[in-house]
This record gives C-alpha cells, structure tokens and sequence, in this order.
C-alpha cells in the first residue's frame, strides 16, 4: 500500500502553492490537535476535529494540485499537529526557496523531501493507522449551504493570519 504525491515547480510553475498546503495544516491546528491525512481517489484530503467534536474540518486537494498523485488503497494516516507544524512554521520563506515536496506513504515512517537551492531535506514523520474521519450530521437539518470558488476560499485562508482565533463568514443576498 503506498501512496505518493509530489508537487515541483518545475512541471507546474504557476501551480505551485506549498503556502497553500501550509495554510491548510495551520487552519486545521487550530481546530483540532490531531490532523488526517486521508488519500482517495479524489485527492488528499487532510481532516481535523476538536477534542469535543464539535467542530470539524477538512481540506481536499485534487490530484490536479500534484505533479503526480497516486493511490494504491493506502489506509488514512493520523499524526499530531506538533509533528506537521514546523515543517511549515515560516511559509513566505517555504514558498521563496522549495522546489519540491514529495510525500510517499508506506509501511516505514513517512518521509518528506524537500529541495532547497539544490539541497534536499528529509523529515521522517509518525502516523498512526487510523480510520478515515468522517463528520456525523443530517445534512436535511443543514439548511444554509456555502457554494464558491475555490479561489475565494483561497484567499480567506491566505490573508488570515496565525493570530487569528475565529473566521466569520457573511452572506448577503442583493436584489
């Protein structure tokens, strides 16, 4: 069972967004001290809840946001979030100096190369084997749904900063 995805600024320059991957593990940390990191065939899908699971979250990248993305029936894999956390602790300056990031699963510890300038860094990391997270509500009783581009939810978690404790969202409706 082994699932690799990679992303490189070289196949995919105007693709390349490791700020965006990093954003998404600092928004998570907020919510929850564990992460997911959970591959489907739809993409990587990295969840989050709260100790008293009242809160939930999870963001899905496409496989279309990898140079290449893989998966060969890879179980979900749950870590904490002080293992993820520093390896994107200052993301202006992941996003000036990495080339690549490359994360493969397999039954060893799971490794994260980065390149920088030339050199490679390596970050073995510990997962635990879990079950995919799942959210349990009725979706009937969700009344109001959030439908947007994804370039809106984008720029949200970009200009958030890691001080912040709460996001609002308003809706308007104009007639």
């Amino acid at each position: 069972m082994e699932s690799v995805l990679e992303q490189s600024v070289a196949a995919n320059p105007e693709l390349f967004c490791p700020a965006v991957f990093g954003r998404a593990v600092h928004a998570l940390s907020r919510v929850g001290d564990e992460l997911w990191l959970d591959p489907t065939v739809k993409g990587l899908a990295l969840r989050s809840v709260n100790s008293a699971q009242s809160a939930y979250a999870c963001f899905i990248f496409s496989p279309l946001f990898f140079q290449q993305y893989s998966f060969m029936g890879c179980v979900p894999k749950q870590s904490s979030k002080t293992s993820l956390l520093p390896l994107f602790r200052c993301l202006t300056s992941i996003e000036r100096n990495v080339e690549c990031c490359q994360i493969s699963y397999a039954p060893n510890p799971l490794k994260r190369p980065f390149l920088l300038a030339g050199i490679t860094k390596t970050h073995n990391l510990r997962f635990q084997e879990k079950e995919a997270l799942q959210a349990e509500f009725a979706s009937h009783l969700c009344t109001n749904v959030l439908k947007a581009p994804a370039r809106f939810f984008g720029e949200g978690i970009f200009l958030s900063r890691s001080t912040d404790r709460k996001a609002n969202m308003s809706t308007f409706h104009f007639s």
